[in-house]
């Protein structure tokens, strides 16, 4: 399977999965699709989902508009671009490296196990996340506390 095919189908299963209303404040537990994930929505952007994923253990999907997983729509996102993307916390260096990107969902994929990696320490050490992105800017991830669900999404995927 190519990368590409993986990111559209990861962006497939979630869609069919469906999702509740997001609060910025909570994150919210998908267990019953093909893979587990969290996600964590605000309305004024960017969003974030957290997927189980075998090749590299955590993918991130940002969406840079806030897009809520259900609202994705598969026209269009079949052609991904890249983008550079430096991601920083407040207790790691700036990283910089490739991101799949979406550009009619304006939605950053994951493609190496060191970035949702990264973005999952955070929300465990409660760092915001701040993403300078190639062609768009910058972005700050303020993500939620550790809640119930966030612990029962680590246990399924670790």
């Amino acid at each position: 399977m190519t990368l590409q095919t993986a990111c559209v189908r990861l962006i497939a299963i979630a869609m069919a999965a469906g999702c509740a209303a997001f609060s910025a404040t909570a994150w919210e537990l998908n267990a019953e699709s093909e893979r587990a994930y969290v996600y964590a929505k605000d309305d004024a952007g960017p969003s974030l989902m957290l997927a189980c994923s075998d090749q590299m253990g955590i993918q991130a999907l940002v969406y840079l508009d806030g897009n809520a997983v259900d609202e994705l729509g598969l026209d269009g996102v079949r052609r991904l671009a890249s983008r550079y993307v430096s991601v920083e916390t407040e207790t790691t260096e700036p990283r910089s490296d490739r991101w799949r990107f979406a550009r009619s969902t304006r939605t950053l994929i994951s493609i190496e196990p060191w970035q949702g990696r990264r973005i999952y320490n955070a929300v465990v050490t409660g760092s915001p996340v701040k993403m300078e992105i190639s062609r768009e800017g910058v972005f700050t991830l303020n993500l939620p506390p550790v809640n119930e669900a966030f612990k029962t999404f680590s246990k399924t995927c670790l």
